[in-house]
């Protein structure tokens, strides 16, 4: 079952307990989605289906679009579009849809939301992208004519549902902030794909072994065993009263820092690429294969007994290939290890030799057991590469080769969304596999639970009575679990 939170969607996996909120239109537990990163590919069928009025355009993540519903503005998540007999726009209900429009230069004139209309244009040569760009193409010359921009609201879960996938904005709701699609926190427009949620719902979190969740009101700390979650237009996890959930933030290293109590706030922004500075392998080198005496060469296979190749990245996130080469020489129990490094222009450099000496129960004594390679250089305008290859976990053994291998960089990641687990980590993944720790939510605990008072906001606070709280968080020491419901 999916939620939408806000901009999220909340899953529950009920075997495992885990509570995960994704951005709109992710491939997590089952659920799938129709579109796709290729804009070309959604905008080839642009033209024919605003001819059709079969055109679907969505918010794939945080945003709403802005909709004229005669003269007042509204806001849809997502619709099926096509062009009236005026040439505007707008939805199956006859809403029409905003944005921004182009000069006669193309350049698009930001601040004034207009009605978004393709007077005179070729509609089969109409493209839409990503970023909500409107454009077409005539004997090969391309004319902007709009842009599709995106409504945001500080509390888009007080928004008013006016029915048929519409709403209105309310006092609690705030003032829509305006943007085009894929600024700060906002999501991409999805052409040719409507499985988006319309509805705007919460989860629900609780504790029952009689400690309480902890959340900032702006004076203090509060204090409950449950409470309804949403996420503000900042990324911060509140109450139906902006109270904050409190928990304790991890490092860049993925350390959770117990010392200060903090509001946890989900990433909203891509991860940028890590270049490779360090290789490590799990191996196991055959030592009843035979000796090899020829000299060194990465083109002859009958100069080496294996090798094994290591995806790395610049610092631009291009991939890169580094393939290690083992030589069984023939003094007992010592191996010989050399590299090449092959750029993505397929532009090569060798390197080593490196001497690794285990003793006559396999176990590796070189020392240091890291080898280091030469500056690698790329052609992409990235910095240059210098490669740590920790070897400390080779052994050789009478037995056929296993070589396993690890790296640390990555390309970019395009956020896929957070999720909360049992014992209140909140991990960001990636698109690139790559999964950040967050933070983690805090409970606390007193001496005299009876001597909490409330403090007009659903919150209990501490008194003289009840005692200082003791932090910790779920899942150690006494503490134990959260659990979570889906809430309609």
């Amino acid at each position: 079952m999916k939620i939408v939170f806000g901009s999220l969607l909340f899953f529950r996996c009920f075997n495992t307990r885990l509570f995960v909120l994704l951005a709109l239109f992710t491939l997590v537990l089952g659920c799938s989605s129709d579109s796709s990163d290729d804009d070309s590919a959604n905008s080839i069928t642009t033209g024919s289906s605003l001819q059709n009025g079969e055109l679907i355009l969505a918010v794939d993540g945080r945003g709403y679009l802005i909709m004229s519903d005669q003269g007042a503005v509204a806001y849809r998540r997502n619709g099926i579009f096509s062009i009236d007999a005026d040439k505007f726009l707008v939805s199956e209900q006859g809403e029409r849809l905003q944005g921004f429009m182009a000069n006669s230069a193309g350049v698009i004139i930001s601040g004034v939301l207009a009605d978004l209309a393709l007077d005179g244009v070729d509609l089969s040569s109409v493209e839409i992208d990503s970023s909500g760009l409107i454009s077409s193409t005539t004997n090969n010359i391309k004319t902007i004519h709009s842009q599709i921009v995106f409504a945001d609201f500080v509390s888009p879960f007080q928004l008013s549902d006016m029915g048929s996938g519409l709403y209105g904005k309310t006092l609690l709701s705030g003032q829509p902030i305006i943007a085009v699609p894929e600024t700060g926190s906002l999501g991409a427009l999805s052409v040719g794909s409507n499985d988006v949620p319309e509805a705007d719902y919460l989860l629900s979190l609780r504790v029952t072994d009689g400690s309480y969740l902890v959340l900032d009101h702006g004076a203090g700390l509060g204090y409950t065993s449950e409470v309804e979650l949403f996420s503000d237009n900042q990324g911060f996890l509140i109450d139906s009263f902006a109270s904050q959930l409190v928990g304790y933030l991890a490092s860049n290293t993925g350390v959770i820092n117990t010392s200060t109590l903090q509001s946890l706030q989900l990433r909203d922004r891509d991860l940028a690429p890590k270049s490779t500075d360090t290789v490590s392998l799990v191996a196991v080198l055959n030592s009843l294969d035979s000796v090899k005496t020829a000299p060194f060469s990465a083109s002859d296979a009958e100069t080496y007994n294996t090798n094994h190749n290591v995806v790395v990245f610049d610092s631009l996130g291009n991939e890169h290939r580094l393939t290690l080469y083992f030589v069984l020489m023939s003094t007992s129990n010592e191996w010989d290890v050399y590299y090449q490094f092959v750029a993505s222009d397929s532009s090569s450099s060798n390197g080593g030799l490196y001497r690794l000496e285990f003793d006559s129960s396999g176990d590796l004594i070189t020392s240091p057991s890291v080898l280091q390679t030469g500056t690698l250089a790329v052609p992409t305008g990235a910095s240059s590469l210098l490669i740590d290859i920790d070897v400390s976990a080779i052994s050789q053994l009478p037995q056929s080769y296993s070589i396993n291998s690890s790296q640390n960089g990555y390309a970019t990641g395009r956020l896929k969304g957070t999720s909360i687990d049992e014992c209140g980590k909140l991990i960001t993944s990636y698109s690139n596999d790559v999964d950040v720790l967050v933070g983690q939510v805090a409970l606390a605990r007193f001496a005299n639970v009876s001597g909490l008072t409330t403090n007009g906001v659903d919150l209990l606070v501490e008194t003289a009575s009840s005692g200082v709280p003791a932090y910790g968080v779920p899942c150690e020491g006494s503490l134990s679990a959260i659990q979570g419901d889906e809430m309609d």
